[in-house]
């Protein structure tokens, strides 16, 4: 089952997102300002992923759906590196 947390998380995704977990659930942290910041909760990691994935692509900025694509691999990319850290 996945999420079925065997191991406590604790990854910095960026400047903004931290990764972290508890044995029941995988929590996304946005910075909002130095004092602050949001708590998101999701049963699965892929849910996470792709909260975190789709809080991060802008598509107001996006002209196109090669634009679209690129954004959202350079977050998938940031998600496989920190993942690596995982399996060590």
């Amino acid at each position: 089952m996945e999420n079925d947390i065997k191991q406590n998380i604790d990854i910095q995704l960026s400047t903004k997102y931290r990764l972290t977990s508890d044995p029941r659930q995988y929590i996304l942290h946005e910075r909002v300002s130095e004092k602050s910041e949001n708590l998101y909760y999701y049963t699965t990691l892929s849910g996470l992923v792709s909260a975190f994935i789709k809080r991060n692509v802008n598509t107001k900025y996006v002209t196109s759906l090669k634009g679209l694509d690129d954004n959202i691999k350079k977050y998938g990319k940031i998600c496989e590196k920190a993942f690596k850290q995982i399996k060590g």
